[in-house]
Parts: C-alpha cells; structure tokens; sequence
C-alpha cells in the first residue's frame, strides 16, 4: 500500500515538474462573442452581433497567442491576451473581414466570470476600410478541448 502511494507521488511530482518545465497549454474549439457595437461618426451608428470563431489557443504563464477564423466575415484574424491578475486581461486584436474586404485593430480588457466559463470584454477599433472607430462591448463564450 506505501509502495503505491509512493509511485502515485513520484508520478505527481513528474506531471508537476513537467508543467513547471514547458507549462504551454493548448486548446481548439469555437468562440461564440454576443457584442453590441458602437461606430463613431456624424451619425452613429449602434449595432448587435454574435460572431462565431473557431480558434486555437496556446497559453503559457500569462500569455496567449489565440489564431482565429471567423465563420460570420469569412476572414482570419489572432489576437495576444495578456492576463493582469487571475480574472483580469488586456488583449491585441487584428482580423480580417473578407466580406468586406475589410482590416479591423483593435486594444480591450476583459473579466473572467466567476466560473471562468465566459469573459466580460469592452474593446476600442477602428475598421481601415471605413476609416472609423468605434467600441464593443460583449461576453466571449469559448467552448473549447483541451489538446494537452
């Protein structure tokens, strides 16, 4: 019985240390991102949207690298989240829109819900092609395997 309970340690002191070693995570799955939209001009415009991504993530300590594509603009875009604290981020965005024909940059903060199931994000743009800036604000819902 000690003897087991000695190799189940040794074992989980060997995932521990290999986590300490890379610590990268990856994960595959689909962003749903209910938003609504805010475009700055004479007369602004409001919207609503749910864009609907499939994304690939990669994490490691408080960065990641997430590449996406988007099933509503057809386009491909990534974005580099840094997370602040546990529940707190900042993150790059740059897509494409092919609907469009369309670039779109944009800067945001995001809040973790409390079951870290969902974030809370407001987000400042600007589209190239429309030559405008505007503000989101929305919940993205990943739903996601993850890979390792």
């Amino acid at each position: 019985m000690a003897l087991f309970a000695n190799a189940q340690q040794a074992d989980s002191l060997k995932v521990e240390s290999e986590k300490k070693c890379c610590g990268i995570k990856t994960k595959i799955g689909f962003m749903l991102n209910p938003q609504g939209v805010v475009i700055f001009e004479k007369k602004s415009e409001i919207g609503y949207e749910i864009p609907t991504f499939l994304i690939f993530s990669v994490e490691q300590d408080n960065i990641s690298l997430t590449p996406f594509y988007s099933l509503l603009t057809n386009g491909f875009g990534g974005f580099i989240e840094y997370k602040l604290k546990e529940n707190i981020a900042s993150y790059v965005v740059m897509s494409q829109n092919k609907k469009e024909d369309d670039y779109y940059m944009g800067i945001g903060g995001s809040i973790k819900t409390e079951e870290k199931f969902a974030s809370v994000f407001v987000e400042l743009g600007y589209s190239f092609k429309k030559e405008k800036p505007l503000i989101s604000a929305g919940v993205a819902i990943p739903l996601c395997f993850i890979l390792n």
